[in-house]
């Protein structure tokens, strides 16, 4: 039987809608829905009570990666399926499930983003760089995002589960999966929707806090260092080089006007460059609009000054970053001779 596991805080609105989709699902064996309430002070646990699921209440505020750990003990099913409350799932998201484990060597496995349910752009670009950069076909990988998360029952409790933290506890859980032998299969049909962050402001916070956090799990925890992941990083890392380069011509630029244009108008072509494929894939989605062209590099540029940000505010100090700069040389360069 598939247990849904769905932590929930202060979010009834959109806990309805996904709710919903989940028990209009094609599906004609058993399955249950178990909500971790996070001491929400909203209508979140009647909203889930009123779907007839089992609802897990917590005195405090925990966390989703504790959330998560209480409400799999007291799942029923042999398979966990992890989401969000934000989220809405397809009629076939519990049949694909069912396919995907009627595998017995298949112990965990992961979905994507397939549709942004907000309107702005900045919504539509996560799924875009979620589906160019990642989904494209069936790989094994040790880290997917926990809102399309599956796994089966014996595995998780074998891993030890999400962990304590708040944020990047997905990071936690591929590698106690990764502890134990057991890697992650993405599945590029197993779709969910996703109400995303509808403010730029948003979004780079909610991206600088996530990479703050996976410096720390990776500093902590240097077996998520030698993740297999669905991407090569070291692109990203020459672009997040390319944009270290640049960050002292914009304060020079007051007092070396010219050679300071000329050294970022070379860093933008070379950033471009760098996205092409990703931009004209974008814009290719987006009917040809040169505006979405040059939003998506806008916001890529942003973001990944957001992450440098959080990537030094997550090494914390020196001795960290010498730590963390010789685990990620390692590992680069047995990318690069793979």
């Amino acid at each position: 039987m598939i247990s849904v596991i769905i932590p929930v805080f202060n979010d009834e609105k959109n806990l309805a809608a996904c709710l919903g989709s989940i028990f209009a699902c094609d599906y004609g064996k058993p399955f249950e829905v178990v909500i971790y309430d996070d001491c929400s002070t909203d209508g979140s646990a009647k909203v889930a009570e009123g779907f007839g699921c089992r609802v897990v209440k917590s005195d405090v505020n925990r966390g989703p990666g504790v959330g998560r750990n209480l409400a799999a003990k007291e799942a029923k099913g042999d398979v966990f399926a992890f989401t969000d409350s934000d989220c809405v799932v397809p009629k076939d998201y519990l049949s694909v499930i069912d396919d995907i484990f009627s595998d017995p060597k298949i112990l965990a496995a992961a979905g994507k983003y397939s549709v942004s349910l907000n309107p702005q752009f900045v919504s539509k670009y996560r799924m875009y760089e979620s589906s160019f950069h990642i989904f494209r076909e069936r790989v094994f990988v040790n880290h997917s995002s926990s809102n399309n998360l599956l796994c089966c029952k014996d595995t998780f409790f074998k891993s030890g589960g999400f962990g304590d933290r708040r944020i990047a506890e997905d990071m936690v859980f591929g590698g106690n999966l990764y502890k134990i032998g057991v890697d992650i299969l993405l599945v590029p049909e197993l779709t969910v929707s996703h109400f995303c962050k509808t403010k730029i402001s948003e979004y780079l916070k909610q991206q600088y806090t996530w990479l703050k956090n996976i410096l720390e799990v990776n500093i902590k925890h240097p077996e998520t260092l030698k993740f297999k992941w669905p991407t090569k990083r070291g692109p990203l890392i020459y672009q997040l080089a390319v944009q270290m380069i640049m960050l002292p011509c914009f304060f020079l630029l007051p007092f070396k006007p010219v050679p300071s244009v000329i050294a970022l108008a070379a860093g933008v072509i070379l950033l471009c460059l760098m996205n092409l494929k990703f931009l004209l894939y974008v814009l290719k989605g987006e009917k040809y609009s040169p505006a979405a062209f040059i939003k998506t590099f806008l916001i890529t540029f942003m973001r990944n000054y957001a992450w440098i940000a959080g990537a030094i505010a997550g090494v914390g100090s020196i001795k960290n970053g010498i730590i963390f700069f010789e685990l990620a040389l390692s590992k680069n360069k047995q990318e690069a001779g793979a």
